[in-house]
C-alpha cells in the first residue's frame, strides 16, 4: 500500500532548518510503499532537521493533524529559513514582491487569491548520468550567487554543493549525494534554488516533546529522513 504524501503545513514553518547528508553511505531505504531495509544507499541519504518557535492555540488543530499523520505518512517540505539557501538582492526582492505568488498573464491570480509560486532557478547546461557527482549549470540568470554549502534541487532530488568552479556563465558543481538517475537538458532544464525534501519524520513523538497545554504551544524539533523511490526522483 502506497503511503500518503502531504505538503508540510505552511503555518508550521520552522524558525530554522538545515539539511545534512551525514556520510558516504547510510543504511536503510525508505520508499513510497513504506518498504525499509538495511541495504546501504550509495552516496548518502539526506536528513532535514527543523526547530520551531511558539505557535498560537489557533493552530492547534493543524498541529494535532500533523501529529496524527506523522507516523506512517510522508511529507514534502520546503527548505525554509536555512542558511543553505542561495540568494542575492534580486532573489530577495522577488520573494518579497511575489509573496502571494505570480499572477497569470492576464494579471489575475487563482480564485484563492494566490498565484504561481516564485522559485529562482538556474539552467542545467549538460546532460548528466546516474552516479555522477558533478553537474554543469548556466548561472547567467543569477551570477555570483551559488556557493559551496548551498543546496539545490534537480528533478525532485536535493543535493549539496561541495565545490564550485565557474568559467564565464557556466559553473561546474561537485555535489552530494551523487545523482540517482539520468538528467537531460531537454527534460530537466531547471535547477531550483529553493528545494523541497520528501521524507518521513524519524521520531514522531519528538513533535510533542515540548507540548504544554497552554494558550501557546511549541512543536518539538524533528528530523526527516529522505525518501528514496524512483517515482520521486
Amino acid at each position: 500500500m502506497i503511503r500518503p504524501l502531504y505538503n508540510w503545513p505552511d503555518v508550521l514553518i520552522p524558525r530554522r532548518a538545515i539539511i545534512v547528508a551525514p556520510s558516504n553511505t547510510v543504511n536503510g531505504l525508505i520508499s513510497l510503499n513504506g518498504y525499509e531495509n538495511n541495504i546501504p544507499i550509495s552516496g548518502a541519504r539526506n536528513q532535514m532537521m527543523m526547530e520551531f518557535g511558539m505557535r498560537p492555540s489557533s493552530m492547534g488543530n493543524i498541529f494535532a493533524w500533523l501529529c496524527n499523520q506523522a507516523r506512517g505518512a510522508l511529507f514534502s517540505v520546503p527548505v525554509w529559513n536555512s542558511p543553505q539557501l542561495a540568494t542575492n538582492a534580486t532573489i530577495a526582492a522577488n520573494e518579497l514582491t511575489y509573496g502571494n505568488g505570480i499572477d497569470f498573464s492576464n494579471d489575475l491570480p487563482f480564485s484563492s487569491g494566490y498565484g504561481f509560486k516564485y522559485i529562482p532557478t538556474v539552467d542545467l547546461y549538460a546532460d548528466a548520468l546516474a552516479g555522477d557527482v558533478t553537474i554543469q549549470v548556466d548561472v547567467s540568470r543569477h551570477p555570483n550567487t551559488l556557493d559551496y554549502g548551498n543546496v539545490i534541487e534537480i528533478g525532485r532530488s536535493v543535493h549539496h554543493i561541495d565545490d564550485i568552479q565557474t568559467v564565464g556563465d557556466i559553473s561546474t558543481l561537485t555535489i552530494r549525494p551523487q545523482l540517482r538517475r539520468n538528467y537531460t537538458v531537454a527534460d530537466d532544464s531547471k535547477v531550483s534554488l529553493r528545494p523541497h525534501i520528501i521524507g518521513e519524520i524519524k521520531d514522531p513523538q519528538a513533535l510533542t516533546s515540548l507540548f504544554d497545554p497552554a494558550h501557546n504551544f511549541q512543536p518539538g524539533s524533528v528530523t526527516l529522513n529522505e525518501v528514496i523511490d524512483e517515482r520521486l526522483l
